[in-house]
Formats: structure tokens, C-alpha cells, sequence
């Protein structure tokens, strides 16, 4: 979007189309299993396992819209900012944990 300033007025107009800059669609699988366990009485154990992001994409979930240079820390090297990420999908990641009930 840009501003045009001419004699104290204003005017914002686009200057592309709102979906020309469209991100990926996010396909994320999760997985959960669950066993109970039965210890004594109303006690019981339940285990559970997790696993998030089960065909570890990594889809990117948030870009830069503004313009400029960064300088990539490491190499030194500087490259444009519009479009470059700055949230990924997180990893492919297991948990498990377990639940006592009474």
C-alpha cells in the first residue's frame, strides 16, 4: 500500500492486488494413541503418545512485508527483506506422557 501526500491530503491505494502475495497452505498431520491401564480399584494410568507434524513439512507460516536489506549474521552476506521468512513450521516431534486418574 502506498501514501501519497500533496498538500496536507492523503491517499492510500494499492499497488497489487490483495492474493498476488500468498503463502503456502499448511498441511499438517498430527497423530495421538492412547492405552489405559487399570493399577487398583478407580485407579487408573493412562499413556499416551504424540507425534506432531507427522510428514515434517515446513511450511513457511509467516514472511516479511516490509522492504530493506538484512545481513545474514553469519555469512555476512546481505540479502533483500520483503518475502523472507520469519516463522517455519516447527519440526517433526514425539511426546509421550502418561495421566493418573483416581
Amino acid at each position: 500500500m502506498f501514501t501519497v501526500n500533496a498538500v496536507g491530503i492523503s491517499q492510500n491505494f494499492q499497488a497489487e492486488p490483495l492474493t498476488t502475495q500468498r503463502l503456502e497452505t499448511v498441511k499438517q498431520v498430527d497423530f495421538r494413541a492412547e492405552k489405559r491401564f487399570k493399577v487398583k480399584g478407580r485407579v487408573s494410568l493412562n499413556v499416551l503418545f504424540d507425534l506432531f507434524n507427522v510428514m515434517n513439512a515446513n511450511t513457511e507460516l509467516n514472511v516479511r512485508g516490509t522492504t530493506g536489506t538484512l545481513t545474514i549474521s553469519e555469512t555476512g552476506t546481505t540479502i533483500p527483506a520483503f518475502g523472507t521468512p520469519t516463522t517455519i513450521l516447527p519440526p517433526r516431534i514425539a511426546r509421550i506422557s502418561g495421566r493418573l486418574s483416581w
